[in-house]
C-alpha cells in the first residue's frame, strides 16, 4: 500500500499504522471527575502542536469525547479526533507525534478506520486519527454535539458512568462495557438528530 497525500511525501513511502492491537495493554484503572473547564485550553495548545504533526494532511482537529462536554463526568483526559484526508500515517509523523510525548498504537480494532495514539502525565490525552468527514468522524461528532445539545442526555450518561465505578467496573475494558448500551442507543439517536440538522 502506498501513502498519498499533498505534502510532497515520496509516493513510495510505505503506508503505516494499519496493525491489530493487544487491547489488554489498554487496562487500565478509570477515575472520572467532574467536568473542567481547562479541558479546552489543553485541546486548544494540543491541537495546535498536531497540526503542525499533520500539516496539510490534517482537514480537521476537534476536541471530542466527554471532556468536551460541560457537566459530564469524564475521565480527566482530553480526547482529541484527527481528521485526515487518507487514511494513512508516515513514519514522520508517527516520530512527531513520539516527540509529543504521545505512545503510537496503530489500529485497535481490525477493520475500523481508526488510528490510536495516547499521552499520559498531568496532561493527558487520547488521539483517534480517521479519514476526515468518514464513518467514524462523523459519529464522533454527532455524538459531542448531540450530547452537547441535550443536557437531560449527559445527567443520565453521567448517572450510567457512576454506576460503573460504584458496581467495581474500573478497568477500562469492564467500564466500557458497562456503558456500551447506553452509547450504542444515544449514537444511534444521535446520528438521526444530526442527519436532521442537515450537518
Amino acid at each position: 500500500m502506498k501513502l498519498e497525500n499533498s505534502n510532497n511525501k515520496s509516493q513510495d513511502e510505505e503506508k503505516v499504522g494499519v496493525k491489530a492491537f493487544d487491547l489488554s495493554r489498554l487496562q487500565e484503572e478509570v477515575i472520572i471527575v467532574p467536568h473542567s473547564s481547562e479541558w479546552q485550553g489543553w485541546f486548544e495548545t494540543e491541537s495546535a502542536a498536531l497540526q503542525e504533526v499533520f500539516g496539510n494532511d490534517a482537514l480537521g482537529i476537534e476536541h471530542m469525547g466527554s471532556s468536551a462536554v460541560e457537566n459530564l463526568l469524564s475521565k480527566p483526559i482530553v480526547d482529541i479526533l484527527v481528521g485526515l484526508k487518507e487514511f494513512s500515517i508516515s513514519d514522520e509523523q508517527i516520530k512527531g507525534l513520539e516527540l509529543l510525548g504521545f505512545e503510537y498504537f496503530g489500529q485497535l480494532h481490525e477493520g475500523q478506520e481508526r488510528l490510536f495514539a495516547r499521552k499520559r502525565g498531568e496532561q493527558s490525552f487520547n488521539i483517534s486519527i480517521v479519514p476526515y468527514a468518514g464513518d467514524e468522524w462523523v459519529a464522533k461528532t454527532a455524538f459531542r454535539d448531540y450530547l452537547r445539545a441535550h443536557p437531560d442526555i449527559v445527567e443520565a450518561y453521567s448517572a450510567i458512568k457512576n454506576e460503573a465505578i460504584a458496581g467495581g467496573n474500573d478497568s477500562l475494558l469492564q467500564y466500557h462495557k458497562h456503558k456500551d448500551e447506553f452509547v450504542t442507543n444515544t449514537l444511534a439517536t444521535a446520528l438521526s438528530w444530526h442527519e436532521a440538522q442537515g450537518r
